[in-house]
């Protein structure tokens, strides 16, 4: 199941939270730049070393809702972000939310801002891998897309109509 939803990415209540980083864990988003706000003290959990671009690691999410941060690594050093890098980084995530069980997770819309992925290509990369993933039958089966704006919500909600059964979006 996907749901579209406006709000702060900081303030849902799926079970894990997915953000964009660059190897070193540094910010690359909006949205993680108010999630690390929201963090306070416990950020010094997102320190890394060199994490390879396209993979996902896990951490606890502090004070936030959520039990687990999951962290994407889709920005190289010198490598800027592709549609290549949020796809194997997006499916690095979900491997790791079902090795940990974990059954709900919520995202911003991946790779986006200036100089970046489009909404519409972005939308594409999220929702295909979601509807592979539900595929397999393994967690997570809950996916909350947390938009800014009226358009981001249109063009995911698109997405998800284009490449999920009815069943699976609302």
């Amino acid at each position: 199941m996907i749901r579209v939803v406006r709000g702060t990415l900081a303030e849902a209540t799926s079970e894990a939270l997915l953000r964009e980083t660059r190897p070193d864990g540094a910010v690359v988003s909006p949205s993680g730049k108010a999630l690390l706000g929201r963090l306070g003290d416990a950020a010094h959990l997102l320190d890394l070393d060199d994490a390879p671009r396209g993979s996902a690691w896990i951490s606890p999410a502090g004070p936030l809702a959520a039990s687990f941060l999951i962290h994407l690594v889709v920005q190289g050093h010198d490598e800027p972000v592709s549609a290549e890098s949020v796809r194997l980084a997006f499916t690095n995530a979900l491997r790791r939310a079902a090795a940990f069980g974990i059954d709900s997770v919520a995202l911003p819309p991946l790779g986006v801002g200036a100089g970046n992925l489009d909404h519409e290509r972005s939308a594409a990369i999220v929702v295909e891998a979601i509807a592979a993933h539900l595929e397999q039958g393994r967690p997570p089966s809950v996916f909350e897309v947390v938009v800014a704006s009226e358009y981001e919500e249109e063009v995911f909600r698109r997405a998800a109509a284009r490449y999920l059964p009815q069943d699976d979006h609302d």
